[in-house]
C-alpha cells in the first residue's frame, strides 16, 4: 500500500488521505460514496444533501430524519446514564 492512501481489499483505485481538516470536509462525501461503491455498502444518513448525492451516484441509501435521530439519542442517554 502506498503511503498516504487508503486501500480497500487491494482495490486498484486508492483514495487519498486528507492532509487538513478543510481538505477532509471538501472531499468527505465524495470519499464516502467511493468507499460505499467499492465495498457495495448501504448508506445510512441524516444529511439530506448526502442522501441526494448517494441517489445520484446510484447507491442504496436510507435517510433518517435528523429530529428522529436526536430523539433516539435522548432516549439512549436517558436509559443509559
Amino acid at each position: 500500500m502506498k503511503k498516504g492512501k487508503i486501500s480497500i481489499f487491494n482495490f486498484e483505485d486508492n483514495i487519498d488521505i486528507p492532509k487538513t481538516r478543510e481538505e477532509f470536509d471538501v472531499n468527505e462525501d465524495r470519499n464516502l460514496l467511493e468507499i460505499a461503491k467499492i465495498t457495495n455498502s448501504l448508506i445510512i444518513t441524516s444529511d439530506i444533501n448526502f442522501k441526494d448525492q448517494a441517489i445520484l451516484a446510484k447507491r442504496p441509501v436510507i435517510y433518517l430524519d435528523p429530529d428522529t435521530v436526536s430523539n433516539v439519542k435522548v432516549l439512549h442517554e436517558t436509559r443509559i446514564p
